[in-house]
Protein backbone atom coordinates (compact mmCIF):
# COMPACT_ATOMS: atom_id res chain seq x y z
CA UNK A 1 0.00 0.00 0.00
CA UNK A 2 0.92 3.01 -0.87
CA UNK A 3 0.14 6.79 1.11
CA UNK A 4 0.54 8.89 4.00
CA UNK A 5 1.55 7.68 6.81
CA UNK A 6 -0.99 9.76 9.53
CA UNK A 7 -0.12 7.72 12.83
CA UNK A 8 1.33 5.32 15.19
CA UNK A 9 -0.26 3.68 17.68
CA UNK A 10 1.86 1.90 20.07
CA UNK A 11 -0.03 -0.89 21.72
CA UNK A 12 2.73 -2.06 23.83
CA UNK A 13 5.61 -3.84 22.46
CA UNK A 14 3.72 -3.44 19.40
CA UNK A 15 2.79 -0.58 16.45
CA UNK A 16 0.20 -0.06 14.45
CA UNK A 17 0.17 2.12 11.14
CA UNK A 18 -2.87 4.29 9.94
CA UNK A 19 -1.82 4.93 6.40
CA UNK A 20 -3.99 7.83 4.51
CA UNK A 21 -4.47 5.92 0.85
CA UNK A 22 -4.29 8.18 -2.61
CA UNK A 23 -7.64 6.61 -2.61
CA UNK A 24 -8.32 8.41 0.90
CA UNK A 25 -8.59 5.13 1.79
CA UNK A 26 -7.61 4.57 5.67
CA UNK A 27 -5.77 1.27 6.30
CA UNK A 28 -4.52 -0.06 9.48
CA UNK A 29 -1.11 -1.74 9.42
CA UNK A 30 0.39 -3.65 12.52
CA UNK A 31 4.08 -4.43 13.25
CA UNK A 32 4.56 -7.40 16.16
CA UNK A 33 8.16 -6.78 15.96
CA UNK A 34 9.80 -3.68 13.92
CA UNK A 35 13.52 -5.75 13.99
CA UNK A 36 11.59 -8.20 11.83
CA UNK A 37 10.33 -5.37 9.02
CA UNK A 38 12.77 -4.91 5.91
CA UNK A 39 13.49 -1.28 5.78
CA UNK A 40 14.47 0.57 2.62
CA UNK A 41 14.67 4.40 2.05
CA UNK A 42 15.33 7.00 5.57
CA UNK A 43 16.21 5.01 8.44
CA UNK A 44 12.78 4.20 10.88
CA UNK A 45 12.33 5.91 14.06
CA UNK A 46 8.84 6.08 15.10
CA UNK A 47 7.09 8.23 17.96
CA UNK A 48 3.40 7.59 19.28
CA UNK A 49 0.55 9.52 18.35
CA UNK A 50 -0.06 11.51 15.40
CA UNK A 51 2.93 12.03 12.58
CA UNK A 52 4.27 14.74 10.45
CA UNK A 53 2.69 12.93 7.28
CA UNK A 54 5.20 11.37 5.32
CA UNK A 55 5.01 9.50 2.34
CA UNK A 56 5.29 5.56 2.89
CA UNK A 57 4.99 2.49 0.93
CA UNK A 58 4.21 -0.73 2.99
CA UNK A 59 4.86 -4.40 2.02
CA UNK A 60 2.30 -6.51 4.12
CA UNK A 61 0.66 -9.53 4.39
CA UNK A 62 -3.40 -9.35 4.54
CA UNK A 63 -4.21 -11.24 8.06
CA UNK A 64 -7.45 -8.89 9.71
CA UNK A 65 -6.97 -8.36 13.25
CA UNK A 66 -9.62 -7.35 15.45
CA UNK A 67 -7.87 -7.17 18.35
CA UNK A 68 -5.83 -4.43 17.43
CA UNK A 69 -8.07 -3.29 14.46
CA UNK A 70 -5.75 -3.70 11.78
CA UNK A 71 -6.28 -5.23 8.38
CA UNK A 72 -2.68 -6.96 7.78
CA UNK A 73 0.88 -7.53 9.19
CA UNK A 74 3.90 -5.14 7.57
CA UNK A 75 6.74 -6.63 6.66
CA UNK A 76 8.35 -4.03 4.91
CA UNK A 77 8.28 0.04 4.50
CA UNK A 78 9.92 2.09 2.49
CA UNK A 79 9.63 5.81 4.19
CA UNK A 80 9.84 8.10 1.30
CA UNK A 81 12.75 11.46 1.70
CA UNK A 82 11.25 14.56 2.93
CA UNK A 83 11.08 17.40 0.25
Amino acid sequence: VEGTLRQVDCLGAELRLVILTKEKKTVRLHISELSNVAVKGEPISFACGVQKPRQIIVDYTPKADAKSGTSGEVAGIDLQRQP
